[in-house]
């Protein structure tokens, strides 16, 4: 199955720096500073991996909830209830006319 949301690599997030400041100006290796970004991503990845469980925790939770609202309505009709079963008539006596 699918997922969105960042991948679930610790500190991913630095190769896609180092790659795309790469592209970009066209170097190799890293960049001046990037030993600044490396001390902010660890913060950084902490606070994204928070909101990446909120989220699937929110969705989770609203999925049950509408779940729940889907068997009440299905509770009050004649879908999920089992089926009247018919009346034997195998020993009535048949009278014709």
């Amino acid at each position: 199955g699918g997922r969105a949301g960042p991948p679930p690599v610790p500190s991913a997030s630095l190769v896609l720096i180092i790659t795309a400041y790469n592209t970009v100006f066209n170097a190799t290796g890293t960049p001046d500073g990037f030993e600044y970004i490396l001390a902010i991503d660890w913060f950084m990845d902490r606070l994204r991996t928070t909101l990446n469980v909120t989220g699937d925790c929110v969705v989770s939770g609203l999925v049950a909830a509408w779940a729940a609202e889907d068997d009440d309505t299905l509770e009050g009709s004649d879908q999920g209830q089992p089926q009247k079963e018919l009346e034997d008539t195998s020993d009535k006596e048949v009278i014709e006319a």
